[in-house]
């Protein structure tokens, strides 16, 4: 809702001012791409159908975060000295955005609905915060490194 995105906005523009005061350098990490429902990407003796229902199209992770990102593109375009890491680019390749890799589930926890409110996002699981730190070293060392 437009309230719940006002008050996003305000909060983190008060935490970033707050830190920034501090004399902190602000580094913001975007969440992970959303919508995803790990339960999908068990091992089932019995499958109905052969679609992977695991991974989620990129198209519906842009859709599920599109509020999300836009109102931190707008905190990152009125707010200086921010840098910031975003996991999408890879997680996500150019039709889907991956939920489970090999053998291990990307994510920990589960939304009940993709359209579901931010509350009820997904986060990483351990393996997941793995799979995103080795395959994006480079950028999270440039991110943290400045």
């Amino acid at each position: 809702s437009p309230e719940s995105a006002d008050t996003f906005a305000r909060s983190l523009i008060k935490t970033i001012d707050f830190w920034q005061k501090q004399g902190k350098r602000v580094v913001l990490f975007y969440s992970p791409p959303q919508g995803m429902d790990p339960r999908a990407c068990l091992p089932r003796p019995i499958r109905i159908t052969a679609t992977n229902r695991c991974d989620i199209s990129r198209e519906r992770a842009i859709e599920h975060e599109a509020g999300y990102r836009k109102t931190l593109a707008n905190i990152l375009k009125d707010t200086q000295g921010i840098t910031f890491f975003d996991p999408f680019p890879i997680l996500c390749d150019a039709q889907i955005c991956r939920t489970k890799s090999d053998d291990d589930i990307l994510y920990a926890d589960i939304a009940s609905d993709w359209r579901a409110p931010a509350k009820t996002w997904n986060h990483l699981s351990i393996g997941g915060g793995r799979f995103l730190a080795e395959r994006a070293q480079d950028e999270l060392r440039a991110v943290l490194a400045n």
